[in-house]
């Protein structure tokens, strides 16, 4: 989500430079940071379990949120108060630099649905978040609660979480044109209709049915008439 973030800001501050960007070098720089947060999470979990090799589990991601590592939700927060941030910035530079309105002093519709994308990405997306962060920091420092019970927690907050993270392809799809046609192309990639046009055309041929045999014959003439083609349907019906 910061990776997005920052990617966003440095299309926004230099768009010239960005778009001549050396996209391999460009990309791994960004794996490399999330790779490193990565490693370095997976770090304090394995000193966790080792330090605490009793400690009761129920085979879910959320049990690794506990005593030592309660450092994830400070982490976390720090992200989401990033990521608000570098999307106010990014609002700022376009409200600057794209001083398109009319003559009622409205702003301008892209400038508007911009607006709207930013404050729902920050309010929802980055707000699941937070808001799971700071509910498990605030049960988990004044309630004593059994396993069941925090069990019970965690899938609340992990709930809240996954609902704001998945908001964001939505809000994209709504609010951007270009983010939507993108989208809409990936998916016809899965989708297995395929429109073709039909085209029917008369083959000569018998066709047996309920006793009836029909023959078609299909002749073109090109003699008399003045030279014009003709073509004759000859039906033959006959009953078996």
């Amino acid at each position: 989500m910061a990776s997005t973030a920052a990617d966003r800001l440095l299309s926004v501050l230099i768009p010239i430079k960005y778009n001549k960007i050396n996209i391999r070098l460009y990309l791994s720089i960004h794996t490399l940071l999330a790779i490193s947060s990565g490693i370095w999470m997976s770090i304090n979990a394995i000193n966790l379990s080792n330090k605490y090799p009793t400690l009761p589990v129920t085979g879910r991601i959320g049990d690794l949120f506990v005593l030592d590592m309660q450092i994830i939700f400070k982490f976390i927060m720090i992200l989401c108060a990033l990521n608000a941030v570098i999307y106010l910035i990014i609002w700022i530079v376009i409200r600057c630099s794209h001083k398109a309105t009319n003559s009622g002093g409205i702003p301008s519709d892209t400038q508007s649905r911009l607006l709207k994308s930013l404050v729902l990405i920050v309010s929802i997306v980055i707000g699941g978040y937070v808001i799971n962060s700071i509910y498990r920091l605030i049960v988990n420092q004044f309630f004593e609660l059994n396993d069941i019970q925090n069990w019970s927690v965690g899938m609340f907050g992990g709930t809240l979480l996954n609902i704001g993270a998945s908001s964001e392809t939505p809000i994209l799809y709504i609010f951007s044109s270009i983010y939507r046609e993108a989208i809409n192309k990936q998916l016809k990639r899965f989708s297995c209709k395929k429109f073709q046009k039909n085209k029917i055309s008369a083959v000569p041929g018998f066709v047996n049915c309920s006793g009836v045999k029909t023959k078609q014959l299909i002749n073109a003439g090109g003699g008399g008439g003045g030279g014009e083609e003709e073509e004759l349907l000859i039906i033959i019906m006959f009953i078996q």
